[in-house]
């Protein structure tokens, strides 16, 4: 099994190797209602992850989202998603971005967007 080395909650790699993480519990789920056990197989980033499930150096991943790079890897097979998780954005009341809430989803456009201490593209920009 290859996973994300960093995409809290959601899944991530302790420093001594452990799947931490959302996905890591629903593969100790499979693990016990299919009575088989995985192995993680050690990568340095996502990159290295999905290079090695194509590689078959790894059978399957724990966690991946639509446009997470597998788009393009016809060679692989899908499951149906197994679990969604919900998306939400949070500001605080006073923010410039949550006012005046009629015409919040627009006031989103011109307001930074962040995300694990990283900027998303700067800015949101309209679709």
């Amino acid at each position: 099994m290859c996973a994300h080395q960093n995409w809290h909650p959601l899944e991530s790699v302790g420093p001594r190797g452990e799947h931490r993480g959302i996905g890591a519990g629903i593969m100790q789920t499979l693990e016990k209602r299919l009575g088989i056990e995985t192995v993680l197989y050690p990568t340095a980033s996502w990159k290295g992850a999905l290079d090695a499930l194509v590689a078959r150096k790894c059978d399957v991943l724990s966690t991946a989202a639509a446009g997470s790079g597998l788009h393009n890897q016809s060679e692989l097979e899908y499951t149906t998603p197994y679990y969604a998780v919900p998306t939400v954005v949070l500001s605080r009341i006073e923010s410039p971005s949550s006012r005046p809430w009629p015409n919040w989803p627009t006031s989103l456009l011109v307001s930074p967007l962040t995300l694990a201490n990283t900027t998303i593209c700067g800015y949101a920009t309209p679709t």
